[in-house]
C-alpha cells in the first residue's frame, strides 16, 4: 500500500457500501499521515506534537488519519494461552478469542487435572484447545461476548490478518477521535479500498473497530465534542488524539496525548480554532517541518506542525 496514495495504488472511497468507489490522491495522503504520525509518536519524548490540517471540507479527514494510525499498530507479542492462564490470579479480567467469538470475562480457575486442561471463567468454562488467544485486560467494564470481526480489505493488505486474533485480544487501543459524533459515524460507514486490483473495499469502521458500550474489543474510541469535557483528562493509554472541527479543537489545552491532530474545516466561517492554534504555536512551541514527518499535504490542503512541552 502506497503511503502517498498515488497511482497505481490510488485509494478510493464510496459514501455507502455497494457503491462504486472513486479515487483521489488526498485519500491516501491523509491515511499516510496517520501512519507516519503513529510511527513518529513512538519516538516522541516529553513533548506533544501538534499537527494542524486545514481542508476545504473536513469530511473523512479524521477517519482516514485514524485508519492510517490503526493500520500500522504494533503486533502484540505471541503468548501460549495455557501459559497466560497459569500466570493469572483469580478474578483477573481477560479477553480471549475462539474460532467464532471474542469474549471478555473474569478468570476463575485453571484445572490442569483434566486432559486437555479446562479454564473456568465467571460465566463459562472452556477447554484450552478451544482458545486461540488470550490476554489480561487492564480496564474491565462488564463481561461481553461478540462474534469475532474479520480482517478485510486494507487490513489484509497491511498484513493485520496474519496476527488478527492477537490484535483482537490485546489491541493497542491508543487512539481517540473527538468531533461531531453523527458525522464521524457517517464517515465510518463509507467504503475504502484501492481503485484497482483484487483487494475488495471494506468499511472504514472495520479498520477503526470503534468502541461501543458492551463491545468485546475495540481499537479506537470516538467522543462527542459536545460532552467530551466529561471524559477529560483522557487516559494516558492514548498516544494519539484527533480533534475534528472547531468544537473539538477548543479542548486542545486539556489534551496531553503525545500526538494531537487538529482538523480545521475551511468551509466554516468561525476562526476560533485557528486563533487557538496560532496562539499555542506562537507562545511556547518549537516548529516541526512537515518534511521531518516525511509527509506533504495534498493539493488544496494546508498544514503546520509544532511541538509543546508535555
Amino acid at each position: 500500500m502506497s503511503d502517498t496514495g498515488s497511482s497505481p495504488n490510488l485509494l478510493a472511497l464510496a459514501d455507502f457500501p455497494g457503491e462504486e468507489i472513486i479515487g483521489a490522491p488526498w485519500i491516501g495522503s491523509f491515511l499516510a499521515l496517520g501512519s507516519k504520525l503513529s510511527r513518529y509518536g513512538r519516538e516522541t519524548r516529553n513533548r506533544q506534537v501538534v499537527v494542524t490540517v486545514s481542508a476545504p471540507r473536513r469530511d473523512f479527514v479524521a477517519a482516514l488519519i485514524g485508519c492510517g494510525w490503526v493500520l500500522v499498530s504494533k503486533t502484540p507479542s505471541v503468548s501460549d494461552p495455557l501459559a497466560v492462564f497459569r500466570s493469572l490470579i483469580e478474578d483477573q479480567p481477560i479477553r480471549m478469542a475462539n474460532k467464532r467469538d471474542i469474549i471478555t470475562d473474569r478468570f476463575r480457575h485453571l484445572d490442569e487435572t483434566k486432559k486437555p486442561p479446562h479454564v473456568r471463567l465467571a460465566r463459562s468454562t472452556w477447554s484450552i484447545n478451544a482458545i486461540q488467544s488470550v490476554a489480561p485486560v487492564a480496564e474491565f467494564e462488564s463481561a461481553a461476548r461478540a462474534v469475532k470481526p474479520q480482517p478485510e480489505g486494507l487490513a489484509q493488505l497491511a498484513g493485520m490478518d496474519r496476527d488478527w486474533d492477537l490484535r483482537l485480544v490485546n489491541p493497542e487501543a491508543d487512539l481517540a477521535i473527538v468531533g461531531t459524533l453523527s458525522w464521524l459515524q457517517e464517515d465510518l460507514s463509507a467504503s475504502i479500498g484501492p481503485q484497482q486490483g483484487s483487494v475488495k473495499p471494506c468499511s472504514i469502521e472495520s479498520i477503526l473497530q470503534p468502541y461501543y458500550l458492551g463491545c468485546a474489543t475495540w481499537f479506537t474510541k470516538l467522543y462527542s465534542a459536545a460532552n467530551v469535557s466529561e471524559h477529560l483528562p483522557f487516559p494516558s493509554d492514548f498516544r494519539g488524539v484527533i480533534l475534528d472541527g472547531n468544537s473539538a479543537i477548543k479542548y486542545i489545552s486539556e489534551v496531553t496525548a503525545p500526538i494531537t491532530v487538529c482538523v480545521i474545516d475551511r468551509s466554516v466561517v468561525d476562526q476560533t480554532a485557528s486563533e487557538i492554534l496560532i496562539q499555542l504555536r506562537n507562545s511556547r512551541s518549537e516548529p516541526i517541518a512537515l518534511s521531518d514527518l516525511s509527509w506533504s499535504p495534498p493539493l488544496g490542503v494546508e498544514a503546520m506542525a509544532f511541538s509543546v512541552p508535555l
